[in-house]
Parts: structure tokens; C-alpha cells; sequence
């Protein structure tokens, strides 16, 4: 069987993963657009404020936490430290590429370390079920995401306020999160062909080795929501198909109901012609 996959396969073990995945991704930009938006926007921001915030502690300043209806007419506060987020990011990503598994819980300081970016989140952050938007049983906003007539979950538009700006950021590090199980960076190895037979008999659950001409690799299914059965998840996805096909396909009650009805048709059908005036 190995030799029918043998195509000078190259694969990054294990051992050989990149340990610094922040730098990694800035120095080497990704074919992946989610990939990009997320360094773009996030990772590049976050290595000048570390540059020009960053206390002796190893912390930095999150200086725009985001508006606060309750704070605005108060005297100003001193702006929040958090914890450098790199480490944590980069442990995580690590994990992700080492295991296979994008629906790791994205660690809270890293949430917080970038909660000064874009609108600023950190507040909206602070009032949030933080346990359950980085997990994997999140449920994105309906208005903000739509799934593509391929099934992958898409961002609709840039953020316009904290609570968005929070959303958009745990969605594109999902998104690298999934692009990085499946394509883990590093050092590649090129495999030979009794390594890539002892690979075809060690394939994890859910993981398929294909080739298409030349080309060959390894293919991994979705993992399914570990939550399905939660009221919580179920009743919020419903009311998501629900507005979207709304949305899409549906009018609103008042617009009907304020059309002019149709008018009666007043048009007298012909008379069927009795058979027997027919005989002669």
C-alpha cells in the first residue's frame, strides 16, 4: 500500500513543530485568509504594543478597553495591565498542531491579551460567559456569520462595536486553530516508504490518507459539537436558521398584511353544454 502513496511525501512531525507559531505566522504569511485576517489584525497590533507597553513585569496595557454606557460620564480610569498573551497563544497552537484537535478551550489570558485590539473588548470581556465563548460549543452570531454552499462558517463584515470586535476575535483564531490542526508548521521531513506504511497503520479516528494524481495527504473530518443535546446550544442555533431564513426568504407581518387585497373574480365560468341537445 505504501508504495502507491509514495510521492516524496513530506510531513512536519511531531518533534519538528514550530514552538514560536506568533513569529511564525508573521514572518511567513499564510495562504489561508482567516490565517492572514487574524495576524493582520491581531498578532501584528499585538508585537507593538509589547514593544511600547510593556511593563517590567512582562505585562502591557490594554489602552483602548472599549466604551462603557456606565463609565462614560465618570472620571477617566487607569487602563487595565494584562498578562503577555504570546506564550499561552503559542502553547495552544502548538497543542492544536501536536493533537489534531481545533476545539481546545482557547485559554482566558489569551483573550485578555488581545482584548485591546481593533474596538477594544476588554470590558464587554470582563461581563462575558467566558467559559462558554472559548470553548468549542460556541455558537456564533447569525448576523455576523454564514455558513458558504460548501458548509464552512464565513464572517459576513468588519466589526462595528466591542461586542462584534470580541466576536470577530474568536472566530479567525478558531478559524487558524482549524487551518493549523490540518497544516501544522515547521521543519519538513520526507517520509520513506516504510515510514509512511507504518504512518497508513497508526491513522487516528476521523483521518483519511488520499492521493489525487500526485498529490497526496492527510484528509480529517469535522469533530462533531460536543453539545448538541444542551437546551442552551439548541434553542440559540434554532433562533439563528429561524431569523436568517427569515431574512432570506420571508417578508415582515405589517408589509403583508398591508397589501391591497385581490379582487374577487367576477368572471362566470362557461356552462358545460347538456349532452342531449346534441340528438337529432
Amino acid at each position: 500500500m505504501a508504495p502507491f502513496f509514495y510521492r516524496e511525501y513530506a510531513e512536519v512531525r511531531k518533534d519538528d513543530i514550530e514552538d514560536k507559531v506568533s513569529k511564525y505566522l508573521i514572518d511567513h504569511p499564510s495562504d489561508s485568509y482567516e490565517v492572514r485576517m487574524f495576524t493582520d489584525k491581531y498578532l501584528k497590533p499585538l508585537q507593538g504594543k509589547r514593544r511600547e507597553d510593556r511593563k517590567a513585569d512582562g505585562r502591557i496595557e490594554i489602552e483602548n478597553p472599549g466604551l462603557n454606557i456606565w463609565t462614560a460620564f465618570m472620571p477617566a480610569q487607569p487602563n487595565p495591565y494584562v498578562e503577555d498573551p504570546t506564550a499561552y497563544l503559542d502553547a495552544l497552537l502548538q497543542d492544536v498542531m501536536k493533537t489534531g484537535r481545533a476545539t481546545l478551550p482557547i485559554p482566558v489570558p489569551v483573550a485578555f491579551g488581545f482584548s485591546g485590539c481593533g474596538w477594544g473588548f476588554y470590558r464587554k470581556l470582563m461581563k462575558t460567559d467566558r467559559q462558554w465563548l472559548l470553548s468549542s460549543d460556541v455558537a456564533f452570531p447569525g448576523h455576523l456569520t454564514e455558513f458558504t454552499p460548501y458548509g464552512q462558517l464565513r464572517w459576513l463584515r468588519l466589526p462595528e462595536d466591542a461586542n462584534e470586535q470580541m466576536w470577530h476575535f474568536v472566530f479567525f483564531l478558531r478559524q487558524t486553530m482549524l487551518y493549523l490542526a490540518e497544516n501544522p508548521v515547521g521543519t519538513k521531513t520526507v517520509m520513506s516508504t516504510s515510514d509512511l506504511a507504518h504512518m497508513l497503520t497508526q491513522l487516528p479516528r476521523a483521518m483519511v490518507f488520499i492521493r489525487s494524481g500526485n498529490d497526496v495527504g492527510q484528509l480529517r473530518t469535522h469533530e462533531p459539537q460536543k453539545s448538541m443535546m444542551e437546551v442552551r446550544y439548541l434553542n440559540q442555533r434554532a433562533k439563528e436558521l429561524r431569523d436568517q431564513t427569515r431574512q432570506r426568504y420571508a417578508k415582515p407581518k405589517s408589509e403583508v398584511e398591508a397589501r391591497p387585497a385581490p379582487a374577487p373574480d367576477t368572471t362566470l365560468a362557461p356552462q358545460p353544454k347538456s349532452r342531449w341537445e346534441d340528438v337529432k
